[in-house]
């Protein structure tokens, strides 16, 4: 016996054995309840559209498509037209990184952080340019960027679908 009059007898052992491997399986289940939520959590999705834009000193007119890019900039920007140059719907699920090539050669990526039926937080980079993560909701436009392009400016912009 020790000095607090703890024997090192077979049971004291076992049951120290014993807790040592409760604990253990509490730690799996909750990651495993933690694993079930994030798989469940993702199932919901959240899909954004990506918008490139070239907004332009020449050439005249807004393409149908950049109507609502169109509201948001014109206040911000001087330009005598926008043409979208390419829009791509993605939908945000686990941990699936996006890589999108811009006409002004950088590359887009975007990596879903948290997804959620109705927002989304996501990673989004720019080679070069930017790097930030944002929270974006449904039908919530958010412009990324803009930089010297043709005969006026690329614009990136994200729209969360509704």
């Amino acid at each position: 016996m020790n000095s607090m009059g703890r024997g090192r007898t077979a049971v004291g052992r076992w049951f120290r054995a014993s807790l040592s491997s409760l604990a253990v399986a509490w730690v799996f289940a909750f990651a495993s309840v933690g694993t079930l939520a994030s798989t469940a959590h993702a199932a919901d999705g959240f899909a954004i559209d990506v918008i490139v834009a070239n907004l332009s000193r020449e050439k005249e007119g807004v393409d149908k498509g950049a109507k609502r890019l169109h509201k948001e900039l014109e206040s911000q920007f001087r330009y005598k037209g926008i043409r979208v140059l390419e829009k791509k719907k993605i939908e945000l699920d686990g941990d699936r990184v996006v890589d999108m090539k811009l006409p002004t050669l950088r590359r887009l990526r975007i990596r879903p952080l948290v997804v959620e039926a109705n927002s989304a937080l996501i990673s989004v980079e720019v080679s070069g340019l930017v790097s930030t993560d944002l929270k974006i909701k449904a039908g919530q436009l958010v412009i990324i960027g803009a930089e010297r392009f043709r005969d006026g400016k690329l614009v990136i912009a994200l729209e969360g679908d509704d």
